[in-house]
């Protein structure tokens, strides 16, 4: 409605006009252009207030990095909504896909047969595709439900037993971690399993990106078929860290551990 050479225009007429009305120092206006002189200054004023409100929602973003800390109410600790959001979606959506895939797995009895090097039963890739989404979540470190970040959240409550679990998952977690980073030999050079588990990984979660697929398959040529028991390990090791770390987020929500309920504030 406004460009900004009328918004400017409006702004600065408005203000000269409040400043010449409020002056001592100009003489009264009466009768006719007395009359005109208020009627100029009333529409003025009020195309300024228009243009005002038509600029507020450019401060909204302003506002929603200053919404409230909540607290939480036994450990004392304060975070901001979507810290708190983030915790419940980690036991909602990462732990509790991971524990409905591992109890699918149970009730296959079949376990993973890994025939020369590789999974050739397209029931068990089903099965592990299911865990390995939420372990890729937790994994990914830009991943606002990653291991870091939730661990980030939880690391700001003052309790003391709190603080200790925290440690003691700390030197857990690294410990495990160390797989990722450590690396095996290929022939002449040698290759971090981190690299073989994330295009193992994408090629599980993304099975119907040729992109994806085809990245893993030129490893899979490149290294052997080895890289798959690497992914297939390093994915069973990590998806028992997702569970702890979920135990020790229930415990800081005061919540009960094992399979989150419904978030109450969101049912419909």
């Amino acid at each position: 409605m406004f460009d900004e050479s009328s918004k400017m225009f409006v702004s600065t007429m408005a203000d000269f006009l409040d400043n010449r009305e409020g002056t001592v120092a100009v003489r009264p206006v009466s009768g006719r252009m007395g009359g005109l002189w208020a009627a100029v200054v009333s529409i003025f004023g009020r195309v300024r207030t228009l243009v005002d409100r038509r600029r507020r929602p450019e401060k909204m973003p302003d506002l929603i990095r200053r919404a409230p800390r909540r607290t939480n109410a036994q450990s004392g600790s304060q975070i901001t909504p979507t810290q708190h959001a983030n915790l419940k979606l980690y036991r909602r959506q990462v732990a509790a896909e991971l524990r409905s895939a591992l109890s699918m797995e149970r009730e296959s009895g079949a376990g993973f047969k890994v025939i020369n090097g590789s999974i050739e039963s397209e029931a068990e890739r089903t099965r592990i595709r299911a865990i390995c989404v939420p372990v890729r979540r937790a994994y990914l470190p830009s991943d606002p439900l990653s291991f870091r970040r939730i661990l980030e959240i939880v690391k700001t409550s003052p309790r003391p037993d709190i603080q200790q679990r925290v440690a003691e998952f700390e030197r857990e977690f690294e410990a495990a971690y160390q797989d990722v980073t450590a690396t095996s030999r290929f022939g002449d050079r040698r290759v971090p399993h981190s690299e073989m588990f994330e295009v193992w990984i994408d090629a599980q979660v993304f099975h119907e990106v040729a992109e994806k697929v085809r990245k893993y398959r030129a490893v899979e040529h490149e290294l052997g078929r080895a890289v798959e028991g690497i992914g297939l390990h390093l994915a069973e090791r990590l998806s028992t860290h997702v569970l702890a770390l979920d135990d020790l987020v229930a415990d800081y929500l005061e919540e009960p551990r094992g399979d989150a309920a419904p978030d109450p504030e969101s049912a419909s």
